[in-house]
């Protein structure tokens, strides 16, 4: 009779009417995914700023080409008759 009343005081101990001990583990893979994701997180904010740098030196190098054709036109407007030694590699005849 005392080796049963020993096991239940023994059982008893271990049960905590709080459950802490399992609060404490979710908290902890609660703290781990939130970790990860702010790792993740921050590898996209890394790649976007990548992202974002190429498509404002895209912007830019499509803004020069952009000049580049609106001056080449209005060359070709003051001046129609394309140079001389064109018509020639064009035309060997």
């Amino acid at each position: 009779m005392n080796l049963i009343i020993a096991i239940k005081r023994k059982e008893h101990a271990l049960w905590h009417p709080y459950r802490t001990h399992a609060r404490a583990r979710v908290m902890g893979e609660v703290e781990e995914v939130q970790h990860q994701m702010k790792a993740d997180m921050e590898a996209m904010k890394e790649q976007m700023a990548t992202m974002m740098e190429a498509m404002m030196s895209m912007n830019k190098i499509m803004e020069a080409n952009a000049v580049v054709v609106a001056a080449t036109s209005a060359i070709a407007k003051v001046n129609p008759t394309p140079p001389s030694s064109l018509n020639q590699m064009n035309h060997p005849w």
